[in-house]
């Protein structure tokens, strides 16, 4: 959205964040419920407190706040959330194998941090 508007420059991450608490809205919205509406109002007010304050804030590009959100809940619509079919040994093995190098990764980045 902010390179169809013309902005030169802009540099973060907040774009995809937004990307994926529009993902989260959908989900929430979608799933319905209890929890559904929990996730649906909480994600849902922070971002729009989060685009709300990067109004207040020079040199945030509210642009990609707004592009990164649409296109969260867009790609949240064409994926949709519902379970295929129950998970298998090979994607639970992904899965804690991610956890692991997450959990690696934070391990070498405190080792770093501490380290003289």
């Amino acid at each position: 959205l902010s390179d169809l508007a013309g902005v030169v420059f802009s540099v973060g991450a907040s774009g995809a964040v937004f990307g994926l608490l529009g993902a989260l809205v959908f989900y929430g919205r979608s799933r319905g419920g209890v929890f559904g509406l929990a996730v649906f109002r909480r994600y849902g007010q922070w971002a729009l407190l989060l685009l709300v304050f990067g109004f207040f804030m020079p040199g945030v590009n509210n642009l990609a706040h707004a592009g990164g959100f649409v296109g969260g809940y867009l790609a949240g619509l064409a994926l949709g959330h519902e379970a295929r079919g129950p998970e298998r040994g090979g994607l639970r093995l992904a899965a804690s194998l991610t956890v692991a190098m997450t959990g690696v990764c934070f391990a070498l980045a405190l080792w770093t941090a501490i380290s003289p």
